[in-house]
């Protein structure tokens, strides 16, 4: 006795995935306030700063990109704004990553506050989440009363940069 012949089933074939011009079309602009947002940081925000405080801005970016594409984006743009404020200052590896996220993630949450107000509000958010996680994990002492001040001078130097840098983030990034 012969086996009967299997004839093989096939399947059908996956679609192709829309998503990759779709990435790449959100990516570039974010990749590109990055990079003018860590250039700015260093060639600007230090020329602004007094008594050791100066704005932040790429925790403003991080607000502006949460603001306009909402908080998944925002978290993931916080999480390499914050890697990159790490190579730029000498706190531990992810520190600024980790609070970055969490403004990212509430600023996108938020219903479109005013750009200076969400602004101050995350440069004060970040800077203390900052000051906490490196408490926390032991890497320094939660900072003295005159570190807030100069931490709150430098959130409200900050918000006078955050209409200029919020319109443009507005033109490059949807809500998905």
């Amino acid at each position: 006795m012969t086996a009967p012949a299997v004839t093989p089933v096939a399947t059908p074939a996956a679609p192709a995935a829309p998503a990759a011009p779709a990435l790449r079309t959100r990516l570039a602009p974010i990749t590109a306030i990055l990079a003018s947002a860590v250039v700015a940081e260093v060639a600007v925000a230090s020329q602004f700063g007094r008594a050791g405080a100066a704005p932040d801005l790429l925790l403003v970016s991080v607000a502006a990109v949460a603001a306009a594409g909402g908080p998944e984006t925002g978290a993931a743009y916080g999480f390499a704004a914050g890697m990159a404020a790490d190579l730029l200052v000498a706190t531990p590896a992810g520190l600024s990553a980790l609070a970055f996220i969490v403004v990212g993630w509430a600023v996108g949450r938020a219903t479109a506050p005013p750009a200076a107000r969400c602004a101050l509000l995350a440069g004060l958010g970040g800077g203390v989440l900052v000051a906490a996680a490196a408490t926390a994990i032991g890497a320094a002492p939660f900072p003295p009363p005159v570190a807030l001040l100069r931490l709150a001078f430098g959130s409200g130097t900050g918000a006078l940069f955050a209409p200029p840098i919020f319109a443009a983030v507005r033109r490059l990034v949807r809500r998905p």
